[in-house]
């Protein structure tokens, strides 16, 4: 549902697609090549892990490539919880500071 409404938001979605290249300069993302063929669009939207993007870059840039092979990557989980109460938490989140335990907010 997230990306149905993602896509409704911002227009054109496509969905599964394998990034080969992302054409890019100073100025911004000029392409964006799946499938052989080459996307231009004013923006881009990318869910692709950074190691990922960055090796799709064309041309390639500064060697960034060595930094993004050591990044370590947390997994997203959401977990709705349904209360029958009004605003059981006055705030947004909670954070955890404890290193102990492998999250930062709930």
């Amino acid at each position: 549902m997230m990306w149905e409404k993602t896509a409704q938001l911002v227009g054109n979605v496509h969905y599964g697609q394998e990034v080969e290249k992302i054409l890019w300069s100073r100025a911004g993302v000029q392409g964006v090549v799946s499938g052989g063929k080459t996307w231009t669009a004013e923006k881009f939207i990318t869910t692709m892990p950074m190691r990922t993007l960055i090796r799709c870059l064309e041309p390639k840039g500064p060697d960034y490539l060595s930094v993004v092979e050591n990044l370590t990557y947390r997994d997203f989980i959401t977990v709705a919880v349904i209360l029958k109460m009004a605003d059981p938490f006055p705030g947004n989140w909670i954070y955890v500071h404890d290193e102990e335990v492998r999250v930062g907010r709930i």
